[in-house]
Order: structure tokens, then C-alpha cells, then sequence
């Protein structure tokens, strides 16, 4: 099947929002948000969502796309702050169940990983779960080395989970 990575725009919001609760759903544990909360967001939440991720200054966002239908989504938050500017935060990499083992999620991280390295970022950061060894092995793949561990990042009813913090060095 032919798949097309693109830059999100305005237009995506619906279609960004189905892929977020899809992945919240898939996954609860793996994501910052839980499906309750993320269902219970009025459309102007979505619509500034992803406007953030349209103004180069604040972060993009990448859609993979099967035949016109978004299957994956990654992002990538950008710090105007000129202490964190020379770093992006990788966040949200997900593909749909049909369309995994195709190395979707290593194409839309690679787009965000471009974008870094156009504006110049010297590295790209991200925490992943320490229980998602798929996503592990794409971040390992795309070039991140893992730099330590952030015991119980998020908690998750009465568990807590642990993430690896990793990054990639854009610039030796």
C-alpha cells in the first residue's frame, strides 16, 4: 500500500483528533493524556492544537496517510524560550494497528527530525515508556540513545510509569 508522509495544516484538526483517540485508546499508557480527557475537549482545544503545530516557532506535526486516510501521526514541540531553543521534543508517535511493521513511525519521526535539523537544533529529546519495547527499537533505529530514566513519569490510576529519556544529537 502506498503511504504519503505530510506536514499537518488547518485542515487536519478532525482528522488529527480521530488519530489522537485512537492512539489514546490503542495505548493508554504510552501518551501524557487519557482518552476520558481528550474525548471531553471542545473543538477550539483540537483547532490550538494543532494550530501549534503549524507555526514553525512552536512545533510541527506529520501525517502518514494511507490512500487519503491519516493512519500515524508524530510531533514535535519547539521552544522559543533562547535557554531550550536548541532542542525539539519528539511526542505522540503512533500508527494505527493495520499499518504498523511498515516503518511508518520511523518516516514521521525521521520528517520531525528533519525540521530540527533545518532550524539548526544541535538535538531532539523524547520519553518513552519503559514497558513499549516497539517503540524502543523505532527510536534506537532513528538514531536516539537512551540517557537515563525518569522513574514514575505519569501515573496511571494507582501505577506509575517509569520512561526512558533519550535523545538524538543533531550535531556532533
Amino acid at each position: 500500500m502506498p503511504y504519503t508522509i505530510r506536514r499537518v495544516t488547518l485542515a487536519d484538526v478532525d482528522s488529527f483528533r480521530t488519530l489522537r483517540l485512537q492512539a489514546l485508546a490503542d495505548t493508554p499508557d504510552a501518551f501524557g493524556d487519557t482518552l476520558a480527557h481528550a474525548q471531553s475537549q471542545s473543538n477550539g482545544y483540537w483547532t490550538e492544537r494543532v494550530t501549534t503545530m503549524t507555526i514553525d516557532t512552536r512545533g510541527v506535526g506529520y501525517l502518514a496517510e494511507a490512500n487519503g486516510t491519516p493512519v500515524g501521526f508524530a510531533g514535535m514541540t519547539l521552544e522559543e524560550n533562547p535557554r531550550f531553543a536548541h532542542a525539539g521534543y519528539l511526542w505522540g508517535v503512533f500508527v494505527a494497528p493495520g499499518h504498523r511493521g511498515q516503518r511508518l513511525a520511523d518516516q514521521l519521526v525521521e520528517a520531525c527530525v528533519a525540521v530540527a535539523k533545518t532550524r539548526g537544533l544541535r538535538l531532539v529529546r523524547l520519553g518513552v515508556g519503559t514497558f513499549n519495547p516497539r517503540a524502543i527499537a523505532c527510536y534506537l533505529r532513528c538514531g536516539f540513545s537512551i540517557y537515563g530514566i525518569e522513574a514514575e513519569s505519569m501515573a496511571a490510576g494507582d501505577r506509575y510509569i517509569d520512561e526512558f529519556m533519550m535523545h538524538r544529537r543533531l550535531v556532533p
